[in-house]
């Protein structure tokens, strides 16, 4: 490969594993109700705060295209999450909910706070929040 190309060639994407512990509960509530509840994380910063509406729309498996296939995998493989074998199943973390992620920023250029979060009604009109997992990501797109 040329040095020119080699130049254009985007840079990996790194990801680092920040917290290994995941977190149950950390939200128990009314979706509908508590929307806009500001939910803190244990033991997280006062930044990584977040709202059920900052993660809703942003499904785990969207990451694949964002972070590469290598990074994507590594989380997978960390997180010790059962890759889905068909398209109507997803990953699934604590309490067999499916997993959304949100970010945030760090205070390093170039670096994303991404956060993994299980989600999903526990009992009839009641829903339940998890922490899965806290990353920092190097060289993406968010």
């Amino acid at each position: 490969m040329s040095s020119a190309n080699a130049q254009n060639k985007p840079a990996a994407v790194g990801v680092e594993q920040l917290a290994k512990t995941r977190h149950a509960a950390v939200y128990d509530g009314f979706e509908l109700i508590d929307n806009k509840t500001k939910i803190k994380i244990p033991k997280g910063k006062p930044e990584w705060t977040f709202t059920l509406s900052d993660f809703d729309s942003n499904k785990f498996s969207r990451l694949k295209t964002i972070l590469g296939d290598a990074a994507f995998q590594k989380i997978v493989k960390k997180q010790d999450y059962k890759v889905p074998q068909n398209e109507f199943q997803s990953f699934a973390g604590i309490d067999n909910f499916g997993v959304y992620y949100f970010t945030r920023p760090d205070k390093q250029e170039g670096v994303t706070i991404l956060i993994l979060v299980s989600y999903g009604e526990y009992q009839p009109a009641r829903y339940i929040a998890n922490i899965e997992g806290i990353w920092r990501v190097k060289g993406a797109g968010f």
